[in-house]
């Protein structure tokens, strides 16, 4: 599994890349109480409310959407990661958004999932010494690009959804 700080890098990414995140979490062993939660923005407490509501939809296997206030526009979505893990991974983040919006952040967070998995993929095989090249390795040489370090291949792909989604919004 992805070291901790790897982990928090990737909420740091996914947060960022929202815009109007004021608090998350992710989850690690979410199926379980007590599980580890990293929160964001890193060095605050987690928020009990998002650590709750991952927890919930992990052990449910599905989107939570939960609106905070009815005359605002403050939401929590939560959702399970699944990735190719031994540890069960769920994510929160309250967000200020309006509501046909949800489904935005919904292709963010399944977007930086898909990253996610490709950064745990890349670590398995890597742990795999009968792989002579990682299978990141591999589909780069495919495209033709350099060697990239996995969290910079990560991050350069964020990037280059959130330009993609401010032109598609005109933001």
């Amino acid at each position: 599994m992805l070291e901790k700080d790897s982990l928090s890098a990737w909420l740091d990414l996914v947060c960022k890349m929202m815009g109007r995140t004021e608090k998350a979490v992710l989850l690690l062993d979410a199926g379980r109480e007590g599980c580890d939660a990293l929160p964001w923005p890193t060095g605050e407490s987690a928020s009990e409310a998002c650590i709750s509501l991952a927890h919930h939809a992990c052990l449910q296997n599905r989107l939570i959407v939960k609106k905070l206030d009815p005359n605002e526009l403050d939401y929590i979505l939560a959702t399970p990661l699944n990735v190719a893990s031994e540890r069960k991974l769920a994510v929160a983040v309250q967000i200020r958004i309006q509501p046909e919006q949800q489904q935005t952040v919904l292709h963010l967070l399944k977007w930086g999932e898909r990253w996610l998995e490709l950064l745990v993929r890349n670590e398995i095989d890597d742990d795999c010494p009968s792989e002579p090249q990682s299978w990141a390795s591999n589909w780069l040489a495919k495209i033709r690009l350099p060697a990239v370090a996995p969290i910079r291949l990560a991050s350069a792909g964020m990037v280059l959804g959130v330009l993609a989604l401010s032109f598609i919004e005109g933001t």
